[in-house]
């Protein structure tokens, strides 16, 4: 939606709701930042950590990340 945020609080990004850690097979790690919903409730603002776009995602995604981290499908060694 934006090459650069100006004012990432006005996306919520400056302080996010949820940070998600991905690391890659060539081990890159990358941090997706989520912010605020969109207007029309439908989406959210996400952007990378390192990287001044801004994107839109839709809130079904967000929804199935927040999932993954709260049900995770496999259960981690205590």
């Amino acid at each position: 939606i934006t090459q650069k945020a100006d004012d990432p609080g006005m996306y919520g990004l400056n302080r996010p709701g949820m940070e998600i850690n991905i690391g890659t097979e060539g081990n890159e790690n990358l941090t997706v930042i989520i912010g605020h919903k969109t207007p029309d409730g439908e989406n959210y603002y996400i952007k990378l950590r390192d990287s001044d776009p801004v994107y839109i995602i839709t809130h079904t995604w967000v929804e199935v990340l927040e999932r993954l981290v709260t049900e995770p499908p496999i259960k981690m060694a205590e």
